[in-house]
């Protein structure tokens, strides 16, 4: 382990932490070519929930960016986005956890091929890019394997956080193609072993702050969708019955037991979306 300084504390001290010295010269070897042309790098960091895989980030990331801080760390496919399209050249920008669209069930949602495409473009940026999610197996070939440099698995050691493990793109290659089918991280040797500092060197309350806000609002938007789906859902087979099927109204009242009023709501609320839908059925 060396001492290594990046940055500014949060009461304006110069940064000071401790990292494995082989990682730190496999980060400047990453940093010296990011630099150095049309390039960006990314790298994953995998690990069960609880370990500290994004405690651990902040110390890679604000070793390779002097000026990360907890708003570096971003929760959806927007604001990374827009993260990256705003800030300063060789920055460390955070992919959390939290965001779910990176898994290899997902890979065929819009939601996912734009963040492919969108990792496609941003090399002209010179950005330092971190992907934190729990499992590396979960991830989508093309990420695992050809679009990211490094893979680091955190893990716990008798309940101590910060522990990890580095891959190089050769071991990572290996590990994904021999451990994929048990999911075991130990069918591959890692490159590097070491640990990090338990204090953060950002703002941790504010990360904690954000993190917590953007899991509400994932929870209040997933209890509407919950909510508002068997609606749209009655309305269209209402809709349905009346514009297709040609029930009357009197008739899907008794039917549903509802207020006629409520049946006619239901019918006009999804009746352009019924007729579109099945207009060959009306043919």
């Amino acid at each position: 382990m060396v001492i290594v300084t990046s940055g500014k504390t949060l009461d304006g001290k110069p940064c000071e932490f401790y990292l494995d010295e082989t990682l730190v010269e496999n980060l400047d070897v990453i940093k010296k070519r990011v630099m150095s042309g049309a390039w960006d790098s990314k790298i994953l960091v995998c690990g069960y929930s609880g370990v500290g895989k994004s405690h651990t980030t902040q110390f890679f990331a604000r070793y390779l960016c002097p000026w990360f801080d907890h708003t570096y760390y971003c929760f959806s496919v927007d604001e990374f986005m827009e993260k990256c399209s705003t800030c300063p050249e060789y920055s460390s920008v955070v992919l959390d956890e939290c965001f779910e669209s990176m898994n290899s069930k997902a890979a065929l949602s819009r939601e996912f091929q734009k963040v492919i495409s969108f990792l496609q473009i941003i090399r002209q940026r010179h950005l330092f890019i971190f992907l934190v999610l729990p499992n590396f197996f979960d991830l989508n070939k093309s990420v695992a394997l050809y679009n990211s440099s490094l893979l680091v698995v955190c893990y716990d050691n008798l309940g101590k956080r910060g522990q990890y493990l580095v891959f190089d793109r050769e071991k990572k290659k290996n590990l994904f193609i021999r451990g994929h089918k048990m999911m075991d991280y130990s069918v591959e040797e890692a490159n590097i072993r070491g640990h990090v500092n338990s204090t953060p060197i950002i703002d941790w309350k504010k990360y904690e702050g954000r993190k917590t806000e953007h899991l509400l609002q994932q929870i209040k938007s997933e209890q509407k969708e919950s909510k508002s789906r068997p609606s749209i859902e009655r309305d269209r087979l209402i809709s349905y019955c009346k514009e297709i099927l040609g029930l009357s109204v009197d008739r899907l009242k008794e039917i549903c037991v509802m207020p006629q009023r409520t049946i006619y709501d239901s019918i006009n609320r999804q009746k352009d979306y019924v007729i579109k839908r099945f207009k060959e059925e009306i043919e």
